[in-house]
């Protein structure tokens, strides 16, 4: 019996250790921003995690996961979400947007 559970401790540490050492992946597609004065850029196959942005004031989400987009550097502020596939005019002016992995 404690040769059973020191494998299945052994087990799940092995696991444990394997599952934080996995890298975050990245998002399928791009996300689409335009600023006031109608220029735009994208974030193609974006990273997961907070990126800095141009001032945009419309979005275009078309990955295959929630964005977020936020008023200040380093999201932070009240979001504004959009699910893959969804666009639309933000409420403020964003600076910076979190791609969840």
């Amino acid at each position: 019996m404690r040769r059973l559970t020191a494998v299945v401790v052994a087990a799940l540490a092995a696991g444990c250790a394997l599952a934080a050492a996995a890298p975050a992946s990245a998002a399928q597609g791009w996300v689409g921003l335009w600023s006031s004065d109608g220029g735009g850029s994208a974030l193609e196959n974006p990273a997961a995690g907070c990126h800095s942005v141009s001032s945009a004031v419309r979005a275009y989400n078309n990955t295959d996961t929630m964005v977020i987009l936020f008023p200040e550097v380093d999201c932070k502020g009240a979001p504004f979400y959009l699910a893959p596939g969804d666009a639309g005019w933000i409420p403020f002016t964003a600076v910076s947007v979190y791609v969840l992995s």
